[in-house]
């Protein structure tokens, strides 16, 4: 037969895990993301933890690049550049629209870049985008990046904390990298590691750098890039550590209990309630029988 008391420490432990879950269990997994491509815009630069930049300084917005000039889109294909159609309208950074006229290795809704080059970004510093923490912590690095044609050029990609190189990579005309393959940035330089629990404060840059390099001029370059913080373990380990000593305190209270009442008294002799004291908690069974 079940007793009351153990009837009500089942409930009471699975009342206690589900206030665990719901109060600890966000923090730890629900971690929040940044994300270049979700939380891209057409209208805004700086756009929230997001600046889109040409070496240090944020780009104005373009409504068509090359539109009326050198082509290469049926609709209006708006992004952020110094010109649509100067000497110095790379680098340009933009979200398909899809409607690209020219061969290319990307579909509607990817954030593609093209890199400056000393012909058509001329006075442009190299092609990057910054996210600026808003948070302490920490945070992990992710994303991957393939050049967007084969037309005999190369792209290197940098990542940067404030100043200080994490990794890079290179992707060139006919390398291996694609769209549907594309150089992960856990595989470059500095690895995984290099780019997992790096500390930051308010204020700090992650900053990805994608330059041309070998002399060919710049070109078209994929991008997945996102920041993810990273949730202190110990929000969740004392959640784990209270829950635990609370209810290794309640099942004690209840063997109390149960030792209490299993007491025989003698005939006519009514029980009186008795709550177990601190000092029973402190004893062991045999001995709380004995006392």
């Amino acid at each position: 037969m079940i007793s009351s008391s153990s009837v009500k420490l089942k409930l009471f432990t699975l009342l206690t895990f589900f206030l665990l879950f719901t109060t600890f269990l966000p923090t730890a997994v629900f971690s929040d993301i940044f994300d270049l491509k979700t939380q891209w815009s057409n209208t805004t630069n700086p756009n929230g933890a997001w600046t889109y930049r040409e070496g240090t300084n944020a780009l104005p917005g373009v409504a068509a690049w090359q539109a009326g000039g050198f082509g290469g889109w049926n609709v209006a294909q708006p992004g952020w550049a110094e010109s649509a159609n100067g000497n110095n309208r790379t680098p340009f950074w933009f979200q398909s629209n899809g409607s690209e006229t020219f061969a290319h290795d990307w579909l509607a809704g990817d954030i593609i870049v093209h890199s400056q080059d000393n012909v058509s970004g001329i006075g442009n510093g190299p092609s990057n985008v910054l996210w600026t923490s808003n948070i302490n912590g920490m945070v992990d690095i992710s994303g991957s990046t393939w050049i967007g044609r084969d037309i005999g050029r190369s792209n290197r990609w940098n990542l940067y904390r404030d100043n200080t190189l994490l990794s890079f990579g290179d992707t060139s005309s006919g390398d291996a990298f694609s769209r549907a393959n594309p150089f992960n940035f856990a595989s470059g330089s500095g690895g995984l590691l290099a780019l997992s629990n790096i500390p930051v404060s308010i204020g700090d840059t992650i900053r990805l750098e994608i330059a041309a390099f070998g002399g060919q001029g710049g070109d078209f370059q994929g991008v997945n890039f996102a920041v993810t913080s990273v949730p202190e373990p110990s929000t969740l380990a004392l959640g784990l550590i209270a829950t635990t000593c609370l209810i290794a305190f309640r099942q004690r209270r209840s063997r109390l209990n149960e030792v209490i009442h299993s007491q025989v008294l003698p005939r006519g002799v009514k029980r009186r309630r008795q709550k177990p004291t601190w000092r029973m908690l402190c004893l062991t069974k045999d001995q709380s029988a004995k006392a």
